[in-house]
């Protein structure tokens, strides 16, 4: 019982801990901010916060994780050569691509840019994550798919590029991609699941 409460005080310090770091991060940019700023915008001691979290760079990560359950390949996944349960694969994806998403993602990607610390936390943590699943599981189908598949390792990254490629173009404000991002689903949904087609049905 006291072990289940400590737990949750944990969780909901957590949680408190990374709502004050999308303020501060927004506000100040990561470079500009602090780990005393979030600590103190937290309403907690710095070593509260070091005691959840290495560094700022393992905090500003905490904050983009969830992108990993967005690409396709992680949660729910379901692999078929039907467009349809394609494109719901991609819908949902796309839809959690939401402003708050995409402005913590444009925060990690600039310092991925420059940041190797950061780079390597964002590739294993959320971009591996997202593509390993779903290579595993292409690869499992392989044999359903005629070897329609020669590279289930390129085509994950492919899938998951994609994806990330869209929300880049989102955050440039393309405003194509605005307008008709409610197709955008099912426009993936058809050119991948005509790539998992036998080579004599296509």
């Amino acid at each position: 019982m006291v072990e289940n409460l400590k737990i949750k005080t944990n969780d909901l310090r957590r949680k408190h801990i990374l709502a004050a770091a999308v303020e501060v991060f927004a506000e100040r940019g990561y470079r500009g901010a602090t780990i005393r700023d979030i600590a103190k915008t937290a309403g907690v001691a710095d070593g509260t916060l070091y005691n959840i979290f290495a560094n700022k760079a393992e905090l500003l990560l905490s904050l983009i994780e969830p992108l990993a359950e967005k690409i396709p390949g992680r949660s729910g996944l379901v692999l078929t050569d039907d467009p349809r349960g394609m494109a719901l694969l991609f819908r949902e994806r796309l839809e959690a691509l939401d402003t708050k998403v995409l402005e913590m993602l444009r925060v990690v990607l600039s310092e991925a840019l420059v940041d190797a610390e950061i780079r390597e936390l964002f590739y294993t943590r959320v971009i591996l994550v997202a593509i390993d699943p779903l290579s595993s599981a292409m690869t499992q189908l392989q044999p359903d798919f005629e070897g329609t598949i020669p590279n289930p390792d390129l085509m994950s990254r492919t899938m998951v590029a994609t994806i990330l490629g869209l929300a880049v173009l989102r955050m440039l404000g393309d405003s194509e991609l605005e307008r008709t991002w409610s197709c955008v689903p099912d426009i993936l949904a058809a050119l991948f699941s005509n790539m998992l087609q036998p080579v004599s049905e296509r």
